[in-house]
């Protein structure tokens, strides 16, 4: 025990771990300092791997981690009582010449032809896993799948999880903090998407979050074969107490706060040109399940762009709107057995058109016994301002107006 603790113990287990994984890979590896201990506490700084075109697969400033060994070794659990990873740089490609990832010469090197998988007695039984708190920073990755169409990269500031519940078996999942930060997200898409068309009995997941807080936050998705691009820059989204079940197909918040931030959504497959028909439009009630408390947007900027032969008109395109200043102030959204209520207390933006809505507010019923009512109606434009009632009955198939 001595020996493992001690400095000297230590160097020479790095150097037994370096020598046996660069004569086992045939590559370049480098630890400077490695310290483990019995309880499960592991210290890994300037971890350096490399390919096997002696590019860098892999390097690590620092690693921290708690695991809990005792369950582990008895096979009860797996616990990350907490992971510290920073400085990472890390590069995954497969190309079309060699159709495996660069790193697979790590997992053929340790993998013996001979070797045989044996299957657990019950092999229905999952080891369950327990994740406390995680810190990532610094993080430089990329991500290459020519085969997939694939070319990514991740450049993360901050990323700190602190996780309440992993339930694997059920599918629930409980994070009680998320906080993300100062990060850029690029994903290139260049090959069509192969769905999977095989079907799962396995349950759709529960995610609960307590509590996210993400600030400048950019990603930049584009898809060549669906020909859209999705950018937003994140200055501010914070989420309190949030609920997510895909099952049910439920989505619940208590505030949800969106500030000084930008979203540009472009579309440029060829459309049908419109037509008129006559048809009447049968509304069909949404299947999902929604409630939020609270939302509140502050000074953002929303661009939907949908014909790929876009002209600088000087009135309203829904082919391209872009809002500026958008602002929004809502509470009590619930839309829930084809019933739906909102109290609107502002709206307002800026259209590219020239159009501005300076203020739109109202207590919104919206049910299929007594339709659309719109009470307490305030609506302020650049030209006009409106305020009264409107209600439409859909029984009767009447309007009133009340102004």
């Amino acid at each position: 025990i001595l020996f493992i603790r001690s400095q000297w113990g230590q160097d020479i287990i790095v150097d037994k771990l370096v020598s046996y994984i660069s004569d086992k890979t045939g590559t370049v590896v480098n630890i400077d300092k490695a310290y483990i201990t019995f309880s499960g506490n592991i210290l890994l700084e300037d971890v350096y791997i490399e390919d096997q075109k002696q590019d860098t697969l892999l390097f690590s400033k620092k690693l921290e981690a708690s695991i809990a060994l005792m369950p582990l070794i008895r096979g009860k659990r797996y616990h990350l009582k907490s992971l510290d990873w920073t400085g990472v740089k890390a590069n995954i490609v497969k190309t079309q010449e060699t159709a495996s990832f660069n790193f697979n010469f790590i997992v053929e090197a340790f993998t013996s032809n001979n070797d045989s998988i044996s299957q657990p007695k019950d092999s229905t039984q999952t080891v369950p896993i327990k994740i406390g708190n995680i810190a990532l920073s610094d993080f430089d990755v990329i991500f290459l799948d020519e085969n997939s169409g694939i070319d990514s990269s991740f450049n993360l500031g901050t990323l700190e999880v602190a996780v309440e519940d992993f339930d694997l078996e059920s599918m629930f999942f409980e994070i009680d903090e998320l906080e993300f930060t100062n990060s850029i997200i690029n994903y290139n898409q260049t090959k069509p998407i192969i769905s999977d068309t095989i079907t799962s009995d396995d349950p759709l997941p529960v995610i609960k979050i307590n509590a996210l807080k993400i600030q400048d936050v950019k990603t930049n998705y584009k898809s060549i074969p669906e020909k859209n691009t999705l950018i937003s820059d994140l200055s501010e989204l914070i989420i309190e107490s949030g609920t997510l079940d895909l099952e049910k197909q439920d989505f619940q918040i208590d505030v949800l706060t969106l500030n000084n931030s930008k979203i540009s959504y472009t579309d440029l497959n060829k459309r049908v040109n419109d037509t008129v028909s006559k048809a009447p439009i049968t509304f069909q009630w949404p299947k999902i399940k929604m409630k939020a408390d609270l939302l509140s947007l502050q000074n953002n900027y929303i661009q939907y762009i949908a014909n790929p032969n876009i002209k600088n008109t000087s009135g309203f395109n829904p082919n391209h709107i872009a809002l500026k200043s958008l602002t929004l102030k809502a509470s009590d959204l619930k839309l829930i057995q084809e019933t739906a209520n909102v109290d609107l207390n502002k709206l307002s933006f800026r259209d590219r058109s020239g159009f501005i809505l300076h203020n739109l507010s109202s207590s919104i019923r919206i049910n299929n016994t007594s339709g659309l009512a719109l009470n307490d109606l305030v609506i302020k434009t650049n030209e006009s301002t409106i305020k009264g009632l409107y209600t439409s009955d859909a029984a009767e198939e009447e309007d009133t107006v009340l102004l």
